[in-house]
């Protein structure tokens, strides 16, 4: 019975790992734009702290453009899954609802 789904269970390994590694260089892209983002911001980021700028407020300007494509990636993501999703429960036998 276990030959049956040996297939399924080396397909289903290489894309864990390969979904590892996507991620992972994801979050060395976004790593480095940050880092890039940062380095180019250095002198702003000294002026405003002379200036008597608080570290929520310096904060605020580096994460304001991160946080406006987060959102704008989870008002795209957010209809997807659940069309996705929708879908994928209509194929069960016992038939359920997304809550």
């Amino acid at each position: 019975m276990a030959k049956l789904y040996e297939k399924d269970q080396s397909f289903a390994r290489i894309s864990f790992v390969l979904t590892i590694l996507a991620v992972f260089i994801a979050c060395l892209g976004l790593f480095g734009i940050t880092m890039f983002l940062n380095e180019s911001k250095i002198k702003e980021i000294g002026i405003r702290k002379v200036n008597g700028a608080k570290i929520s407020e310096i904060l605020t300007m580096l994460n304001k453009d991160f946080v406006k494509w987060v959102v704008i990636a989870f008002v795209i993501a957010s209809p997807v899954a659940y069309y996705t999703m929708d879908k994928w429960l209509e194929n069960f036998t016992y038939k359920t609802t997304l809550s």
